[in-house]
């Protein structure tokens, strides 16, 4: 074998040898920012390895409430209890992918309406609107992988309590209305309507939730959810007295019931991934 042989030899296994080692998945031989994140954990039989993430959130909504009549109104009436949008901003920790924890400030809106519509020439209107200010409490899990390839869509479910931050101190506003009567009354006549507009100083209140976690990225995470919110039974309410010229009395009455639901959607913001450790041995 000649001389040049041996060199053109010896110069392709050198790179054959520079190829095959950048080459290798071994994060030691990739940058920083490539490495893969599992090789940071520690691999021990007894050590439980699992992964915590902080998050900041941010959601908007529609709150849906829904109403009842206690009774039937002896003049045309209509009432409403729309829909009404809700933010809210929180802080949470995500621990492995599979529970997730939330705390932070929620925005309600709450509106009920009722008029009469053939007591003056026109509507004669009472609302019971307030905005509140909640702190919930929440824990979420995990119970399905949607994407069992890629490892970024998730369904949970959830549970939290909401602690009402600004409490209403003047809940109740009533009063009467006194009617003109004609030159005879007759006995079906009404003289005045008593009102009784209120709304619940109970400050806790508790959902169940389920929602569709997708990651958009490592840092960046959009959810979709669904909730029902339970408060105590007529947390508004509506109450009206028509008192007639015999003396009698007819009570009507429209409130909100204990639950209501809501749809909104979640943006996230991550923070990068820190490892946590637990011993399996006592």
């Amino acid at each position: 074998m000649t001389y040049l042989k041996k060199r053109l030899i010896c110069i392709a296994l050198l790179l054959l040898t520079i190829v095959f080692s950048f080459a290798q998945e071994t994060p030691y031989y990739q940058l920083p920012k490539n490495r893969k994140q599992n090789h940071e954990l520690i691999s021990m039989p007894n050590l439980n390895a699992f992964t915590v993430t902080y998050f900041l959130s941010a959601s908007g909504g529609i709150r849906k409430p829904f109403q009842y009549q206690n009774s039937s109104s002896p003049t045309g009436t209509t009432s409403d209890s729309q829909g009404a949008g809700l933010w809210e901003i929180a802080l949470g920790q995500n621990r492995n992918d599979n529970w997730i924890y939330e705390f932070g400030v929620t925005n309600f809106n709450n509106r009920l309406s009722t008029s009469f519509l053939e007591l003056s020439r026109v509507p004669l209107v009472f609302t019971n609107e307030i905005k509140q200010y909640y702190a919930p409490l929440r824990i979420k899990k995990k119970i399905l992988t949607l994407d069992r390839v890629s490892r970024n869509g998730f369904l949970n479910i959830g549970v939290g309590v909401l602690y009402l931050i600004n409490k209403k101190v003047d809940n109740i506003e009533e009063g009467r209305i006194t009617f003109g009567q004609r030159p005879i009354p007759e006995p079906k006549d009404y003289t005045s309507l008593d009102f009784k507009i209120t709304s619940s100083n109970q400050p806790i209140a508790v959902e169940l939730m389920t929602e569709i976690r997708a990651k958009i990225s490592e840092r960046i995470e959009i959810s979709v959810f669904g909730k029902a919110v339970f408060r105590n039974n007529k947390y508004l309410n509506n109450q009206f007295t028509f008192r007639y010229v015999d003396g009698s009395l007819k009570e009507f009455g429209v409130y909100e019931k204990p639950v209501s639901i809501l749809f909104g959607l979640q943006a996230k913001f991550n923070s990068p991934k820190y490892y946590k450790y637990k011993s399996n041995v006592e």
